[in-house]
């Protein structure tokens, strides 16, 4: 949390001084923290809850796309109170003049950095241990040996049995004891147990010999080695946790960054370039503001409904894959068109992109949970996590140059193909690991 809002607030001065060191700040440090925090909020959601994890990661990750919807606002009814238009056009851009406009963001980025401290700190003080059903339930299971000891001695607990020596009958309850109904012949083979209650339930006149009373004890050590059994076999079909170097080794864990990576880049590009471009064909700069006060509902409701669907076992993991690499790849090659037809249709393109592409962080997290086991969630899913890291210093050396040596349409045009080559690694591999 420190790290995080040192770098935001810190990016009001950063941003009169260079750019480079905003980049530091406001790219490095803020990043760096929320990664942090996000990798411990998952942590969290997955001790606190041992089912619907999906629901769970999706709903935490709402959080503060929702939040954006008034951040939104905040910005640009402060920046540009007079719905100005970009007015200095630097192919393929177009740039504000206004130094008045230009003035304002660092305030901006300072108001923004105290609401995020402000509502840091009121989540840490909700912050509670779970309960400690759950922590039960979380304890590792040890295997049950079945032994005839084990046997006796879980069927002497269970039923309360009455132990005879060679010589004369010991009961062992008080109500056997009295019932003068229940004749017991002595064995001359000692360990023989009967049960009072299953005689009491019987024919009083009938004599019980230790034959029917070793069937008895037979019939129930067959029952406990059932249970056994099945209590071994629960333990032994439980999940095994990958640790971070073997996971790293894996195809899934290969398929699960790759598909990091592809969206992670069209998330990069719509959340730049989307309010940008829309301006060239879009002369109204507050109906792009409500679009991008629409995208974090939009997005929100993708993750909580990609997370349930992934609960209740409708979509698997590679399934969600496959279904929003394809879209995402078909969106994208209709990107350049959609605002030479009307602002609705570009509002609808860029609104299902949004909600394909944030669906990431909960695929991402829910799949490394699912297929590596939760003993190493935090490994693994930074493992997993530093496709971000990598995409987003890539597109920022290839980005520019696509853009002016390209063009608008091949820009997007990559993404497209990005996901579609992307595609075929969750289509050619099994997303779960022996």
């Amino acid at each position: 949390m420190v790290i995080c809002n040192v770098g935001l607030i810190s990016s009001a001065w950063t941003l009169q001084v260079s750019v480079a060191a905003t980049a530091v700040t406001m790219g490095f440090l803020n990043g760096l923290g929320m990664g942090m925090s996000l990798c411990v909020g998952f942590m969290y959601v997955s001790v606190w809850t041992d089912k619907n994890k999906g629901l769970f990661i999706a709903t935490v990750t709402s959080a503060p796309t929702i939040l954006s919807v008034f951040q939104n606002q905040v910005i640009t009814a402060y920046v540009n109170p007079r719905n100005l238009k970009p007015d200095v056009e630097i192919v393929p851009r177009t740039y504000f003049s206004d130094t008045s406009m230009l003035e304002r963001v660092p305030v901006v980025v300072l108001i923004l950095g105290l609401m995020t401290l402000g509502l840091q700190l009121i989540g840490i003080l909700f912050v509670l241990p779970p309960p400690s059903t759950l922590q039960s339930d979380l304890a590792p299971v040890e295997p049950v040996v079945n032994t005839p000891e084990a046997c006796k001695a879980d069927s002497k607990e269970r039923f309360n049995y009455c132990k005879h020596d060679s010589n004369t009958p010991i009961p062992l309850t008080k109500s056997a004891a009295h019932d003068s109904e229940i004749t017991v012949i002595n064995s001359k083979e000692p360990q023989h147990y009967c049960s009072s209650d299953r005689v009491k339930k019987t024919d009083p006149a009938k004599t019980w010999t230790p034959d029917l009373c070793t069937e008895s004890i037979d019939k129930i050590s067959e029952s406990s080695s059932a249970d056994i059994e099945k209590e071994n076999s629960f333990v032994e079909q439980s999940p095994r946790s990958y640790k971070p170097l073997e996971a790293v080794r894996t195809r899934p864990f290969v398929a699960l960054w790759f598909f990091v990576v592809a969206l992670m880049y069209g998330m990069i590009l719509k959340n730049n370039y989307y309010k940008q471009f829309g301006l060239i064909y879009i002369q109204n700069d507050r109906l792009l503001t409500l679009l991008g006060s629409l995208i974090p509902i939009i997005a929100s409701i993708a993750r909580i409904t990609f997370g349930s669907l992934m609960d209740r076992d409708i979509l698997g993991i590679r399934s969600c894959m496959v279904l929003i690499l394809s879209i995402n790849s078909l969106l994208c090659s209709f990107w350049w068109f959609a605002p030479q037809v009307n602002s609705i249709a570009y509002m609808m393109l860029v609104l299902a992109l949004a909600s394909m592409q944030s669906v990431t962080y909960t695929l991402a997290a829910a799949g490394t949970l699912q297929i590596f086991g939760p003993d190493h969630f935090a490994g693994n899913f930074a493992l997993i996590y530093t496709a971000v890291t990598f995409i987003a210093i890539l597109s920022a050396f290839t980005v520019t140059p696509v853009l002016q040596s390209l063009g608008w349409f091949w820009l997007f045009a990559s993404c497209s193909i990005v996901s579609a080559l992307v595609l075929f690694l969750p289509t050619s591999v099994k997303m779960e690991v022996p």
